[in-house]
């Protein structure tokens, strides 16, 4: 499994044929941008495309994240170096184990190989539950009793990701 650094057109409307028909199909906000820092990965396995992600540097104080969830709220995240994963997808007529468990590794290694300490994501509760139940991710489900988003807010921390059983397993 790799993934793919977007750089050109053709690249990009690759990109945006993988994750957009999911984000429509669930209603989820339609918004892409183009902010220095950000990078976007076509997800391949033997070469044939099966996702999409964006990784995109959380700045704490000015992140389009924050108008669906409020993670500058919470002041662990301040001063650290954290990636938000954005527009992740597994085509549906791809979906499986396999896949997931590809696309966990590229996050993982993501966060590590870039020294980020911390990564967020708004996730789906089928996701949320993989990464609970199936995989045991050292993952935190934020939460703030005043608002109610559609997407479970969650948090790693890279350095509990890197030492813990799943990443271990992972990597063979």
């Amino acid at each position: 499994m790799t993934g793919l650094l977007v750089q050109t057109t053709i690249e990009y409307e690759r990109f945006t044929k993988i994750w957009l028909p999911i984000w429509k199909a669930n209603r989820y906000t339609l918004e892409s941008s183009i902010v220095p820092g950000n990078e976007r990965y076509i997800l391949l396995h033997d070469q044939e495309e099966y996702g999409s992600v964006e990784a995109i540097p959380f700045n704490y104080e000015n992140s389009l994240i924050n108008n669906d969830f409020p993670f500058h709220y919470f002041t662990f995240l301040k001063d650290k170096n954290v990636i938000e994963f954005n527009k992740l997808v597994i085509k549906k007529d791809m979906q499986s184990l396999r896949k997931l468990h590809e696309t966990l590794l590229f996050l993982a290694n993501y966060s590590i190989d870039n020294k980020y300490e911390y990564a967020i994501a708004l996730v789906d509760s089928q996701l949320y539950n993989a990464l609970v139940w199936r995989y045991k991710l050292p993952v935190v489900k934020l939460f703030i009793p005043s608002v109610q988003t559609e997407l479970i807010p969650v948090v790693f921390d890279t350095h509990k990701l890197q030492n813990s059983l799943f990443y271990e397993r992972m990597k063979k």
